[in-house]
């Protein structure tokens, strides 16, 4: 066991082991644990412990399943990492960006775009979960036939678009850009970037 998991531990399997020994039993028995194991050069590393419970010729042994977590761990704060930044970037720029889905559904809208776009009229929910190609706005602004085609894959750039109405009960010209997002090879939703140039 030494070799399998760093000194600290021992005392607490030498006490956990004495039981096993006798029922078959204990804390990590048939559960899946995250604890530090030890390589052959002494460094540690993650590790997810499996342990199950055999009797052979009436006495009990134990089969540990040990799998390195490292890369998982590190992958997972990668895309922690890479997640806030996109969060940051989607909150902060100053544009109105919209997440679709592939039906066209509002997935998500940024905070510049509730409150520019808005006026203060509106929040996130406000948005959220409507369809954005029957969206009052989109429809007056004669564009709905273009984010149509988006969620067929054809992305879109445009320059002084003419909004009769908006979320916020105003008029308004600016420029859109739709990206539709793909995921192997397959339209999965949209972008929509929209810079007021009124």
């Amino acid at each position: 066991h030494k070799t399998i998991v760093p000194e600290r531990y021992y005392k607490d399997f030498l006490k956990g082991f004495k039981k096993f020994k006798k029922t078959g039993k204990g804390p990590m028995i048939e559960n899946i644990m995250s604890i530090n194991g030890l390589k052959k050069d002494g460094t540690e590393f993650l590790a997810e412990h499996s342990i199950s419970s055999l009797k052979i010729k009436g006495k009990w042994h134990a089969l540990s399943i040990i799998k390195d977590m490292t890369e998982l761990k590190e992958s997972e704060s990668n895309l922690r990492d890479s997640e806030e930044r996109y969060r940051s970037i989607f909150e902060r720029v100053p544009l109105s960006i919209i997440l679709l889905d592939s039906n066209g559904q509002i997935v998500d809208v940024n905070d510049f775009h509730v409150s520019f776009t808005g006026k203060g009229k509106t929040t996130k929910e406000d948005y959220i979960g409507k369809n954005a190609l029957t969206h009052p706005s989109i429809v007056n602004a004669g564009i709905s036939e273009l984010y149509i085609n988006l969620l067929k894959g054809k992305p879109f750039d445009l320059s002084e678009v003419f909004s009769p109405t908006t979320s916020g009960s105003t008029s308004c010209y600016f420029n859109l850009k739709g990206v539709p997002l793909l995921k192997d090879g397959n339209v999965v939703g949209a972008l929509t970037m929209r810079e007021d140039i009124t």
